[in-house]
């Protein structure tokens, strides 16, 4: 097979395993309610890519699934997508690239990233800082998350066959 429609069929598969992951989140109930936690299970694919697949193709996953949230729920979800997604895979990056980290750091960075970032977010477009005392629970549930999804990543890489870069 020709490694163009390779490639692109590929990731579109990983793009549709994101949105799916993304979607059937807003169906999972939690044992209680706070705005902005969330399990991060798209992030699981996005990690995926990241170590099988390449830095790249983890950064473009992460760009094209934010555009997606645009196109479904909006602006502002968009903003929140797109600098968590970029600030979780910059902190994945530098903690599986350079120093070489296990897969809980990996994920539970990206967790905090994620979070952080869309705090951070917040507090530009309302132009309030008193949103900070909520970082303690994002970040909270960031290492809740990020452990979980790394384990479920770990359990699942050795039933997914080995797929070139």
């Amino acid at each position: 097979m020709n490694n163009k429609i390779k490639d692109i069929s590929l990731m579109s598969l990983m793009l549709a395993l994101t949105i799916i992951l993304n979607y059937l989140e807003n169906y999972l109930e939690l044992p209680f309610y706070l705005p902005g936690v969330r399990l991060g299970l798209a992030n699981i694919i996005i990690m995926f890519c990241l170590i099988k697949l390449g830095w790249s193709k983890a950064l473009i996953l992460t760009i094209v699934k934010s555009g997606f949230v645009f196109s479904t729920r909006g602006l502002i979800a968009f903003l929140l997508s797109f600098s968590g997604g970029i600030g979780a895979f910059v902190l994945m990056f530098i903690f599986y690239y350079k120093l070489q980290g296990s897969l809980a750091a990996i994920s539970i960075s990206g967790a905090l990233a994620f979070n952080l970032c869309q705090l951070l977010i917040i507090m530009l477009i309302y132009g309030d800082i008193n949103f900070w005392y909520y970082g303690f629970v994002l970040e909270t549930s960031g290492l809740i998350s990020g452990s979980l999804t790394a384990i479920i990543l770990r359990a699942a890489l050795p039933l997914i066959p080995e797929v070139k870069k």
